[in-house]
């Protein structure tokens, strides 16, 4: 039988369910808690993809602006973007698909939106998957891209972002861009 050992006394029935509906009752309410908190968080990632990731990469017209990118990406040596289109757009001599740093990776946009006239996309099939300080996001980009001569091509993307929580929020540490063909 169980003891009351601050009274020194059998526990009651009663007492020992009691005590285990509450807990129950806790544990019920922790996880409600936790699940409510994981929903908001992919809210939040969401938005981050569908709304500020998307607006940062439209150009409609006149200058493009890194600045909102800022708000996103790791400012570290950590952050490693892969884009399969750097090598197309050749802003150096054999220009890597790879930016290792946020430093370079900041840099490098500006210079090749001057070579751009203009990119709208649309984001769609959006999954998030949250793991402690870590997320990944998966979406598709279906785009026009608008080169300096006025003539539009049609694009489709792939996009992988690794997100890392920080005192700040969410930001990118991993961005992998490929074709969707």
């Amino acid at each position: 039988m169980a003891m009351n050992i601050a009274a020194k006394k059998p526990l009651r029935r009663t007492s020992v369910a009691t005590t285990a509906m509450l807990l129950l009752c806790l544990t019920t309410i922790t996880s409600t808690n936790l699940v409510l908190a994981n929903l908001e968080e992919k809210a939040t990632l969401q938005r981050l993809v569908e709304k500020d990731y998307r607006a940062l990469w439209t150009k409609k017209s006149g200058k493009f602006s890194i600045e909102p990118a800022d708000r996103l990406y790791a400012n570290s040596d950590q952050l490693t973007a892969i884009d399969t289109d750097l090598a197309a757009i050749q802003i150096a001599p054999n220009q890597s698909t790879r930016i290792n740093g946020y430093r370079n990776y900041r840099s490098l946009w500006p210079r090749i939106f001057e070579k751009v006239g203009g990119f709208e996309q649309e984001i769609k099939n959006v999954r998030v998957r949250i793991n402690g300080t870590w997320a990944i996001t998966t979406f598709d980009g279906f785009g026009t891209f608008t080169s300096l001569d006025g003539k539009q091509t049609p694009t489709r993307k792939n996009f992988t972002l690794v997100w890392e929580r920080r005192p700040e929020g969410w930001r990118i540490i991993h961005e992998h861009i490929s074709d969707g063909r």
